[in-house]
């Protein structure tokens, strides 16, 4: 169970790097560099990847301190969920919805219950 889990926080991680760094396409459903709370500027792009690298290298740090038996995976899979969390809510689109509903349920079984640690064991 460690490993299958291990695996999908890295993955969860990687999906944040594929959607918010591919380039931007008139046809995509949903626009990594527009906001609804910073508008469409370069700064708000410059922020959705950098969020979005955040998230990647805490989701893959928390995998693979999970993968090694290191007991701060945990609080490092927090931060990356929260990061991943900002990043879809400042971005909001409908498309976004599974991402938002994958980070709040991490948050749950990571802070609301007692699972994660029997994972070390």
């Amino acid at each position: 169970m460690r490993f299958l889990f291990a695996l999908f926080l890295i993955a969860h991680g990687l999906v944040h790097l594929m959607v918010w760094l591919a380039p931007p396409s008139p046809d995509a459903p949903f626009r990594a560099d527009h906001s609804w709370l910073m508008g469409t500027d370069g700064t708000a792009h410059r922020t959705s990847v950098t969020l979005a690298l955040g998230a990647t290298t805490t989701f893959v740090l928390s995998g693979l301190a999970l993968l090694l038996g290191v007991a701060v995976w945990i609080t490092v899979a927090v931060a990356a969920s929260m990061l991943g969390l900002i990043v879809a809510i400042t971005f909001f689109d409908r498309w976004l919805l599974a991402d938002v509903g994958i980070n709040v349920g991490l948050l749950y079984l990571l802070l609301m219950t007692e699972w994660p640690a029997s994972l070390l064991d």
